[in-house]
């Protein structure tokens, strides 16, 4: 796989554009019927202050991993250099190389008075994290942007912005960056769970960035309800990702994985009711869809 990075000023952003082109071993692995490359490019568009020059190498090539692992067969070529510790990491973990490195490149450094990011989402289980978490927070929310000629879905924004217009009203820092990461799979999603936090990492040397905080629930990290219980540090879709963004001293964080979704709906209606949670992006502000009740339903957006 094949990976270019183009910046593009503006008035009030930074067009992050990245452009993604799968060798033939790419290709051989796509199997109809399960997730795959998207559309090749995609864009991202980080603050006004963004600057391409001052993020460490390492934190470009996290963002670019975010978007395309699952669909590299086995190499990914960066049009710039990453350090050679971040690459060890990646055949370490994933089994895959990534190019070109440089040992002129030394691993990206955290400073005591960095401060944490939230991949927020407006959800019931974000505004939680978001209450937990301490105030100087600054929380990044990736908003879909449908590209030319994308199929549309039923997704809708409003209540998301509405909740991250609150969050700012309410004195905390907010990042909104429109981008179309979700069109670079297909059908349209997230490339792995923890591709939402894209504009977190992006913004990591801008902001001085520590951590990047994800509201996961108990019923998620260790699948309670279901089948089987398992560990969430077992898993490898965690183990292999938090060795990358450890590695990047951005590391993982998940405050909300030893509690319910019963706990974080308490606190998303108690304290942290003030940012307006919302949960379903089929609806409107304040109005649900509520097609969930219909255990038939599967929600596609």
């Amino acid at each position: 796989m094949k990976i270019s990075t183009t910046f593009s000023k503006t008035i009030d952003h930074v067009r992050v554009v990245i452009q993604r082109t799968p060798d033939e071993d790419d290709l051989e692995m796509q199997i109809e019927g399960r997730p795959s490359l998207g559309r090749e490019e995609i864009f991202i568009d980080a603050d006004q202050n963004f600057s391409p020059d001052e993020t460490h190498n390492d934190i470009l090539g996290l963002v670019c991993l975010l978007t395309v692992e699952p669909y590299c067969a086995k190499n990914v070529e960066l049009d710039f250099p990453v350090s050679v510790g971040f690459a060890n990491a990646f055949r370490k973990n994933f089994g895959k190389e990534i190019f070109p490195t440089s040992p002129d490149i030394s691993q990206r450094q955290m400073a005591p008075d960095f401060k944490d990011a939230l991949s927020f989402s407006g959800g019931a289980d974000s505004c939680a994290v978001l209450h937990l978490l301490p105030v100087d927070t600054i929380s990044f929310f990736l908003k879909m942007v449908h590209p030319d000629n994308g199929i549309t879905g039923k997704y809708r924004a409003e209540a998301a912005l509405y909740s991250c217009k609150a969050v700012e009203e309410s004195g905390r820092r907010m990042v909104i960056c429109p981008s179309t990461v979700e069109y670079g799979r297909k059908p349209t999603g997230f490339t792995v769970d923890w591709t939402p936090s894209v504009a977190a990492v992006l913004h990591a040397d801008l902001f001085r960035l520590r951590s990047v905080s994800f509201g996961m629930i108990i019923e998620s990290a260790f699948r309670l309800g279901g089948k089987e219980y398992t560990e969430l540090s077992g898993r490898k879709g965690y183990r292999t990702w938090k060795a990358m963004f450890d590695y990047c001293s951005i590391p993982i964080s998940l405050p909300t994985a030893g509690i319910s979704e019963v706990l974080t709906s308490r606190i998303s209606q108690g304290p942290a009711s003030i940012w307006k949670p919302q949960s379903c992006v089929r609806g409107g502000i304040g109005v649900p869809c509520m097609k969930c009740l219909d255990s038939s339903f599967k929600c596609n957006v």
